[in-house]
């Protein structure tokens, strides 16, 4: 499996969900730039780009995983169904910053109200997609053209983006309960960021499937391996964020334990960099002509 190939077997109206939710996310740079509102206030136009552009990836890569499975007759609906469901969220989400208004924890009034129902509405559907198809992920023979490494990359990819889902309920769910006592809604007392560990692993699946890819363009001896290692990484920077966040501590309020998972992330790391770098040279050493 090739991933630029893997555009052309998308139907229309998924390349249509990716192109709009990638240009509303791009659009919304400039009108940013000349706000006034600064990139943390919860009304201004960071979460429009964010959501655009971090959604486009998100739903290009589940569409490539669901055209990787082996074929069934309920594919493409569930891949539309996706589609709409993702560019709908994404959409209120961008509406609320025009509107001047919090895009998430608003329930002041009855629009407000709605439109925060209509994005968990939207936002359950994806997920329960998201979880059937990782379970389908788990399946010895739904992969039936990827390599080893594609396939373990695939999984662990759709393991993570499920793990990301969960935890973004969790922290709704907290950020509610700390709205109605009168809390910030995004800080798990006393600076524990609540959206780090949602957004830690999140984009997992397409590191993990660029990686298997250039594994393959590269014919590195071992990628089964090296996928492995880049999976240790990705769970190991998922523990800390977990950590940091529920004890209460900042991003970069370090301690021994946080520095020490945060060296197993590295080391894990430099496992995955050293044969890449081998791949490399290798690649430029028979390209380069003969004496």
């Amino acid at each position: 499996m090739h991933l630029p190939k893997s555009w052309s077997d998308i139907d229309g109206l998924g390349k249509l969900s990716i192109a709009v939710l990638f240009l509303s996310g791009l659009i919304h740079v400039p009108i940013f730039a000349f706000s006034e509102l600064p990139w943390d206030d919860p009304r201004s136009f960071r979460k429009p780009i964010l959501f655009g552009l971090s959604t486009s990836v998100t739903l290009w890569s589940l569409l490539i995983v669901l055209h990787a499975f082996k074929p069934h007759r309920t594919d493409i609906g569930l891949g539309q169904i996706l589609s709409i469901s993702l560019v709908i969220e994404v959409a209120l989400i961008s509406l609320q910053p025009w509107r001047g208004q919090a895009s998430h924890f608003n329930q002041t009034g009855i629009l407000n109200q709605t439109i925060e129902t209509g994005m968990l509405f939207c936002i359950v559907i994806a997920s329960t997609l998201i979880f059937i198809w990782t379970a389908r992920c788990m399946r010895r023979d739904e992969f039936p053209v990827l390599s080893p490494e594609m396939q373990l990359a695939l999984r662990a990819g759709m393991v993570f983006l499920s793990i990301s889902c969960v935890l973004g309920f969790a922290i709704s769910g907290i950020g509610q309960w700390l709205a109605a006592n009168g809390n910030p809604p995004g800080l798990f007392a006393p600076r524990g960021v609540l959206k780090f560990p949602h957004g830690s692993t999140l984009h997992a699946i397409q590191t993990l499937a660029l990686l298997a890819w250039v594994c393959q363009i590269l014919k590195i001896p071992g990628s089964v391996r090296v996928i492995w290692f880049a999976i240790l990484a990705h769970a190991f920077w998922l523990a800390y964020s977990l950590i940091q966040t529920f004890r209460g501590r900042d991003r970069a309020e370090l301690d021994a334990f946080g520095i020490a998972l945060i060296g197993l992330t590295i080391v894990a790391s430099v496992f995955v960099a050293i044969p890449l770098a081998q791949g490399i040279r290798f690649a430029l050493l028979q390209r380069s002509p003969r004496a």
